[in-house]
């Protein structure tokens, strides 16, 4: 149990707040829950397992680039064919392109609009395949 006193001003009133440390069985058991920071205290829960989908994370690196086409090799050449705004990232030369600045041609092209791409562009691209 921790008890924080709180200082109020100008009137001075001393309250006391009592901090329950949280049950970690239950916290590791709700999806998506993580360590929390409350006033200096930190939880951290260690090996908890989440079911479901399983999720894979790839990247490529297209580097001093003399054409606005990119193609893709990993994860067997293929991008994903799903919400593709969500599961494909990509970056010209550091920034985020939007959407109206390429198109993704399947399985594995990524053309850049020719008004985005310039000889010489790095690009990096993040494709988030959920299974």
């Amino acid at each position: 149990m921790i008890i924080l006193k709180l200082n109020w001003m100008p009137n001075y009133t001393e309250r006391t707040v009592l901090s329950k440390p949280r049950d970690f069985a239950e916290v590791a058991n709700n999806a998506g829950s993580g360590g929390v920071v409350n006033n200096n205290v930190t939880e951290t829960i260690n090996n908890v397992t989440v079911t479901g989908s399983a999720v894979s994370i790839f990247n490529q690196e297209f580097l001093n680039t003399t054409s606005n086409i990119l193609t893709w090799t990993q994860n067997g050449g293929i991008l994903p064919k799903t919400n593709l705004a969500a599961s494909i990232h990509v970056y010209q030369n550091g920034q985020k392109l939007i959407e109206s600045q390429y198109v993704i041609i399947a399985p594995s092209t990524i053309t850049i609009d020719s008004n985005s791409h310039y000889d010489g562009s790095n690009y990096i691209v993040f494709a988030i395949n959920i299974n």
